[in-house]
């Protein structure tokens, strides 16, 4: 058996913060933020550090001993602090749909600084267990499957170490001998070789069993995976095929897959496209904004005015005149979690019900409100609501305007296959109208292209929309609404790109509330008409959806509605369940007294048995069998006790008499006993030794 030492030290503190420093690594760089992975990693070792040094100050003090209760304060207020710990990471920390990342690099941070004792160090890699888990379901850090192998084997050397010194504690008050646990069947119990055959068993298993949960788990992992691969995945190869132009925001990046969990709720009277942002130029793998839709201003509200709401704009909107061809529609937010930056909303706004200093619009009025200054986003949303102004829903007669932001008619680049395509849509249409055009294109990539959210990513060093258009002709809404762009530019109308949400789900809850949720994310096209202003066109209308069956099947309404309870109030019952459990399992290691319900008399005689075996042992010289009783022991001995064997089967009997009786040993009885067994010792000394049996212990 390896010998460990008795007492912890700065290897096992290591042992438990080093596995968390590289579960927050891998997780930032599954997200391409290499300065935030550095940050976290470091913060976690200095926080290792930090518990390492005031685990060696209150040494042997009743405040050492109260480190789980420490930690669970710690983790849970960390759990609380989510969104400040947000803040405060570098390259704008985790997006909303990874806060789980922010908050376990919370516990474990806060949690190493109390990390005293071999429980609660043991205890930081539960929080990098869930943070790996993050890794896996996002899988765009090749390496982080390495750095979880060398996760494994330091968790399973700390574990090994503080089973054993678990171990030579337990028998030390017991009265045993450190000694004892080197021999016999004690060598793989109270040995690290134990723990590391069970860990290497558990590592085992999932490198046999991972591909097979895998499949048997894939429609279930499909609704739960948030959309990071779509996001992050392919930025480093993006990046290598347009350095020269940088996308803000990338198409054609691979399969898509989007929860049921619950961004917002919003009360209106239609079916709305709500955008949190808009895109002018087009990059070859995706989009950019323009360069007047990166300016904010503060929202000009005045109380005078209003009409519906108490506040109302008091300049006109910009790109958008105000005419009898457009309309206007209130609606009213509940949030359901963090807010994002951006309000989602169907267009500019023009009153509202709650004013904030720090209010800001896009230069061109892209997006409603920017909610970037607000201190309390989600508190400010709750109860807003919103009048908006938008499009009528008829047909515009107009032609498209000529004066708007000529980016938006951009015609370079656009390769000549897509304008023949678009050529094609209208001719075959016989369209007149600016607007019979546009829905001419419209209706042609719905009728030519399919489908698909688990389509491959677009091939490097090509253009992501003429790939789709003339190759793969499948894709989702981003590559969609980028191929109507193109075509709509190509015949001289203005259009953008527009991502936001659809509000998909006719289902109203009680209250007469539609659920956005992660999964109606959408990307579509907009085109500025004189007088109406921007009108969506989605070019997904209508075409084929050939996505697997098990992607897109839908689950039962009560599995949704039980999901949608723990996505509302999961926060508060892990973060219960984890401080009773932390507290459950320090009380449960931190516990050295006598099991309740077994008198100190009855351990003594216990303590006394263990002596007997011992003295047995040095003459005999083969310990007693893990599997044997003592009255086993004994007789196993047979005649190499010679004259003592009956003195010994004696003893041995009484000792079974004093640990199984129904009656409690009293003080008298077991030093009786005591005086039997020295008494015994003695008279074995004059009994020769059977051959080859060394003084001391037997090896």
């Amino acid at each position: 058996m390896i010998k460990v030492g008795s007492q912890r030290g700065f290897v096992d503190h290591m042992l438990a913060v080093v596995p968390g420093s590289l579960a927050v690594y891998s997780v930032a760089m599954s997200i391409g933020k290499p300065q935030l992975a550095a940050f976290m990693g470091i913060i976690v070792l200095m926080a290792g550090l930090a518990g390492y040094g005031l685990s060696l100050a209150f040494q042997d003090t009743k405040i050492h001993n109260a480190d789980g209760w420490l930690f669970a304060i710690a983790a849970l207020m960390a759990v609380g602090s989510v969104r400040n710990i947000n803040r405060i990471l570098p390259e704008e920390g985790f997006p909303f749909e990874l806060f789980a990342g922010a908050m376990m690099f919370g516990v474990l941070a806060a949690g190493a600084i109390f990390a005293w004792r071999d429980g609660t160090l043991l205890f930081l890699s539960l929080p990098s267990i869930a943070i790996f888990g993050l890794v896996g379901t996002i899988d765009s850090y090749r390496p982080g499957l390495f750095l979880f192998c060398l996760f494994l084997v330091l968790v399973a050397v700390l574990y090994a170490r503080t089973h054993q010194r678990t171990m030579i504690a337990r028998a030390a008050k017991l009265g045993a001998e450190e000694e004892q646990l080197r021999r016999g069947a004690w060598r793989w119990m109270a040995g690290p070789e134990w723990a590391f055959a069970a860990a290497s068993t558990i590592i085992l298993f999932s490198f046999i069993g991972a591909p097979v949960v895998q499949q048997s788990l894939s429609t279930v992992s499909s609704q739960v995976r948030v959309n990071v691969q779509s996001q992050f995945r392919q930025a480093a190869q993006q990046n290598r095929a347009n350095q020269s132009r940088p996308s803000d925001t990338s198409i054609g990046t691979g399969p898509v897959r989007l929860s049921d969990t619950p961004i917002f709720k919003v009360k209106t009277d239609e079916q709305l496209y709500l955008k949190d942002a808009v895109y002018g130029a087009y990059t070859g793998r995706g989009w950019r904004k323009i360069p007047t839709g990166e300016v904010f201003t503060r929202l000009p509200l005045s109380e005078e005015g209003a009409a519906e709401l108490p506040f109302r704009r008091t300049t006109p909107i910009p790109t958008q005149e105000e005419s009898p061809l457009a309309r206007t529609v209130r609606l009213l937010y509940k949030p359901q979690g963090a807010m994002g930056r951006n309000l989602p909303i169907p267009g500019p706004v023009i009153e509202l019900s709650k004013n904030d200093d720090e209010l800001r619009e896009s230069g061109t009025a892209m997006l409603g409100i920017d909610l970037s200054n607000t201190t309390e986003r989600s508190a400010f949303v709750d109860g807003l609501e919103v009048v908006a102004t938008l499009p009528l829903a008829t047909m515009p007669t107009t032609e498209a305007a000529g004066s708007i932001d000529r980016v938006y008619t951009n015609r370079l680049g656009i390769p000549d296959s897509i304008r023949a395509f678009a050529r094609d849509a209208v001719n075959r249409a016989n369209a007149s109208s600016d607007f019979e055009r546009a829905e001419a294109i419209r209706r042609w990539i719905a009728a030519n292209m399919k489908y698909n959210t688990e389509i491959e990513s677009t091939p490097p060093n090509r253009d992501a929309t003429e790939y789709f258009l003339t190759e793969s002709k499948e894709g989702y809404c981003d590559v969609f609404a980028s191929a109507f762009i193109l075509m709509a530019r190509s015949e001289g109308l203005p259009a953008r790109y527009a991502t936001g949400y659809l509000m998909n789900d006719p289902q109203l809850d009680a209250e007469g509330f539609f659920t956005v949720r992660e999964k109606d994310g959408h990307a579509w096209a907009e085109v500025y008409f004189a007088g109406y202003g921007w009108v969506p066109f989605d070019a997904t209308e209508g075409a084929e959806d050939v996505t697997p069956d098990s992607q897109i099947q839908e689950r039962p309404d009560w599995q949704r509605a039980l999901q949608a309870w723990f996505e509302e109030n999961g926060g508060m019952v892990a973060a219960l369940v984890g401080g009773l459990a932390l507290i459950g399992g320090f009380l449960l290691f931190a516990k050295n007294s006598i099991p309740k319900g077994v008198s100190p008399t009855r351990v003594e005689v216990v303590r006394s048995s263990y002596r007997f075996a011992q003295i047995i042992e040095r003459h005999v010289g083969h310990p007693k069998r893990f599997s044997q009783t003592l009255r086993e022991y004994v007789n196993w001995t047979g005649d190499r006790l010679g004259p003592c064997t009956e003195a010994a089967q004696d003893l041995a009997k009484r000792y079974d008499a004093h640990m199984f009786g129904a009656r409690e040993t009293t003080k008298e009885e077991l030093v009786e006993l005591n005086k039997s067994v020295d008494s015994f010792a003695q008279q074995l000394k004059s009994v020769p030794k059977p051959e080859g049996v060394k003084r001391g212990f037997w090896s």
